[in-house]
């Protein structure tokens, strides 16, 4: 295997795919369907960054919204730094889901927070259990039941489920909560003081 020293473009890449490649002063906003060669695309612009532009791994970020599609981006990207011979630590890029790679960043820069050593992150069951075992503050909130469900009739897991489908939903969405608390829907009101 000879190492490859400067970027050779693929005779498959069509000239929008070699122009996304080649496009490195600003951002650029690419709208493709599946099948149209966009993961290709991305795995052919780090070997372009890295031959042409000199750019190391730690300079690199690729972020997805899936870990299926981060962990396909991994695989495809080392194979084709191991076809082209080129030294590179794919460990060093930032390279993964959104989350991910907050996280390491977080990890990275922790010396800088107020997060004390030994903090850790909760996955989905955890941050459910947190709230089942807290479930009764929930069910004091005015209109619980039209998101929980009756007392009776409602286990405290499912509810719990609910408490953190509502919240998450939410969070993702990155909706105001003083807005929120503004609404005369008594569900709205309700899942304002869930968020709070």
């Amino acid at each position: 295997m000879t190492k490859q020293t400067k970027y050779e473009f693929d005779k498959y890449l069509d000239a929008e795919k070699v122009e996304a490649i080649k496009h490195t002063d600003g951002p650029l906003l690419i709208i493709a369907g599946p099948g149209s060669g966009k993961t290709k695309t991305l795995v052919e612009k780090v070997v372009y960054l890295v031959l042409e532009k000199g750019l190391k791994a730690e300079e690199i970020l690729i972020a997805t919204f899936t870990q299926k599609a981060a962990s396909e981006l991994i695989t495809r990207i080392s194979n084709r730094i191991i076809d082209c011979g080129i030294k590179f630590n794919l460990n060093e890029m930032y390279i993964g889901t959104l989350h991910s790679i907050f996280l390491r960043i977080l990890e990275e820069n922790r010396i800088h927070t107020d997060l004390s050593r030994n903090y850790r992150m909760l996955d989905d069951f955890e941050l459910n259990y947190l709230i089942y075992e807290n479930i009764k503050r929930f069910e004091e909130i005015e209109n619980c039941r039209l998101i929980l469900g009756e007392k009776e009739e409602t286990s405290n897991w499912t509810k719990s489920e609910r408490v953190l489908k509502n919240v998450s939903k939410i969070s993702k969405e990155l909706l105001d909560i003083k807005e929120l608390k503004k609404s005369e829907d008594a569900v709205i009101l309700a899942l304002a003081e869930f968020y709070e």
